[in-house]
């Protein structure tokens, strides 16, 4: 159960990382344009 509960919490972490990178990037894209 552990291990199933930190693969869990690795792919959450995961997709929150990649909101962010999403973020920074539709932001950069307000600020060129």
């Amino acid at each position: 159960m552990k291990a199933t509960d930190g693969a869990a919490a690795a792919a959450a972490a995961a997709a929150a990382a990649d909101a962010a990178a999403a973020a920074a990037a539709a932001a950069a894209a307000a600020a060129a344009a």
